[in-house]
């Protein structure tokens, strides 16, 4: 957390004489409180604070480091030097933003809550969807291995009871009929969650309408108020095989409803996720290399898909599917990637697993290129792959550094021209930072900033948000991290499982370990009325109001 100065505001009407460039040095040392009682001394600091210069050189130089000299150049400078490729805008306005970023690292760094754990299934946990509310958020808990979700407010660690399932969709399963799940996909849209089911039949079955799980009204059960429609697919529509992977679309608008699968069966399909009907299923394939990984971008009307063997097909125009026309496949067009080879392996060294991919993400640089990130799974180094759409030509590049150890955790944070970058975790405790440029001279390309995030293990999960990166580790510890400047804030009590998930909502983290949910909020739960006054060095939100 930045160090600033305070300001004695009586002695404020002496500074009134200073050059502009000469006062904006001095406010941008101060914190918020001091900015806000310096603009309402009288007309003079008022319009000097009404000024979005002010706010950002506060921001640039208490959260970047950018000396003020620099902040005046800005313009001519390298983002990547000074770290504001990092700079994410969540707010209006500079001083929004500022007073924003300033109160949830005051959280992090000062609170004295301590985290809540609970036991959502007897079972591993994994993959977890956050339900934001204003009074009661919720969460929805996966367990592959028990072929359940279950819910449970996760600030105060109460269960609902019974759990969502695959045979029927309702809360108690069926010990006659309990198929076997072997993919489970869950959306959030709307304030209500979908999930999709995907069998080891290859059947395909979506809960839908699924409420928001906060209090229900008096008059109405839980089980009742919450537990939505569930329908399947029809057995001609259905993979043959195991459900390898699946994702949703689009988290708001008409999009959200359509999700992609990827089967055993060599196949990739496209889904409306209300009607449970196949819009779209890929060419019969030649061999027999299933579909691990896929990903979609559904604005563009693209579906990108890595075998097992690391084999990525890319098809693009199914735009179509999404107003009402049925598609055929002799309009889409299917362009097929061959892996990148493998590096080679130190003397003496043996692959002791077999390299598979383990992430899959598409970008769009421009209307021509389409960028997929690869990772697999026992590499040092990940890879970009720029295919052009109109020649299909393939432009690849290398990122990683072979000193440290093989991926195990990775976020790319894509953003305007010049401000994308990727978050890796190793194998050793490493964290590192890559720019994402459309040009990269050189290959591999080196990170940006590498620092040892963990010593007790592996980085097992990640999350970057413009406020905060919280990394966990292999040992169950959990650190939260500046974003920009990655100083250490706070530290969570170690747990005897991995980290393998991480959700950051604000001032409310979310960790996954196995049978276990532990939530850390960084104010007391529920929140109290809101003040328009300081308190504990925060500045109220409400004060700022109007410039959001």
């Amino acid at each position: 957390m930045p160090q600033a100065l305070n300001v004695n505001t009586d002695n404020a009407l002496g500074m009134e004489s200073l050059p502009s460039r000469v006062l904006t040095n001095i406010s941008s040392l101060l914190p918020p409180s001091s900015l806000l009682a310096l603009g309402s001394t009288n007309k003079h600091f008022r319009e000097h604070l009404e000024d979005e210069k002010t706010w950002k050189s506060a921001y640039y130089r208490q959260f970047l480091g950018i000396p003020f000299e620099d902040i005046r150049s800005e313009s001519t400078a390298t983002p990547a030097i000074h770290g504001s490729i990092l700079v994410r805008r969540t707010k209006v306005s500079w001083k929004g933003e500022f007073i924003h970023r300033w109160n949830l690292l005051s959280r992090y760094e000062q609170s004295r809550s301590t985290p809540i754990s609970h036991c959502p299934v007897q079972s591993i946990v994994t993959d977890l969807q956050y339900i934001p509310h204003h009074t009661s958020p919720g969460l929805l808990a996966v367990s592959a291995e028990a072929h359940v979700v279950a819910r449970s407010y996760p600030l105060n660690g109460k269960l609902l009871p019974g759990f969502l399932h695959a045979s029927t969709g309702g809360f108690k399963p069926d010990k006659n009929f309990a198929p076997k799940v072997s993919k489970i996909a869950v959306t959030i849209h709307d304030g209500s969650a979908r999930i999709m089911w995907g069998h080891k039949s290859g059947t395909v079955s979506v809960t839908n309408n699924l409420k928001r799980i906060v209090p229900p009204a008096p008059a109405l059960r839980e089980e009742t108020a919450s537990k939505g429609d569930w329908s399947r697919c029809t057995p001609e529509e259905q993979h043959d095989g195991p459900v390898e992977d699946a994702v949703w679309g689009a988290a708001t608008g008409e999009l959200a409803r359509y999700f992609v699968t990827g089967g055993a069966d060599g196949r990739v399909k496209l889904w409306d996720g209300q009607k449970v009907k196949c819009l779209w299923t890929s060419e019969v394939p030649d061999g027999d290399d299933p579909y691990v990984k896929v990903a979609i971008d559904l604005p563009q009307g693209i579906i990108a898909a890595a075998t097992y063997s690391g084999e990525i097909s890319v098809w693009t125009g199914l735009s179509e599917a999404f107003g009402g026309k049925e598609l055929l496949n002799s309009d889409i067009r299917q362009t097929k990637l061959t892996p990148p080879p493998a590096p080679a392996l130190p003397a003496g060294q043996i692959l002791t697993r077999a390299r598979r991919t383990s992430a899959l993400h598409i970008h769009f640089p421009s209307a021509d290129v389409i960028s997929l990130l690869l990772v697999y799974n026992v590499d040092k180094l990940f890879f970009r792959s720029d295919l052009n759409i109109r020649t299909g030509s393939v432009e690849r590049t290398t990122y990683g550094d072979g000193r440290y150890g093989a991926i195990t955790a990775i976020q790319p944070v894509f953003g305007p021209d010049g401000t994308s970058f990727v978050v890796v975790g190793d194998q050793l405790g490493f964290v590192s930072i890559y720019p994402w440029a459309d040009t990269c001279p050189i290959s591999p390309v080196a990170p940006l900033r590498v620092f040892k995030a963990h010593g007790n293990g592996a980085v097992t999960a990640l999350k970057w948000t413009p406020t905060v990166l919280v990394t966990g580790s292999s040992g169950g510890t959990a650190e939260v991290w500046d974003s920009i400047r990655f100083e250490h804030l706070r530290s969570f009590p170690a747990r005897k499982d991995p980290i393998s998930q991480i959700i950051v909502e604000n001032e409310v983290v979310v960790l996954s370990t196995g049978k276990n949910v532990v939530v850390w909020a960084g104010t007391p739960w529920p929140p109290r009325a809101a003040v328009t006054k300081t308190v504990s060095g925060d500045v109220s939100e409400e004060l700022i109001e109007d410039d959001e």
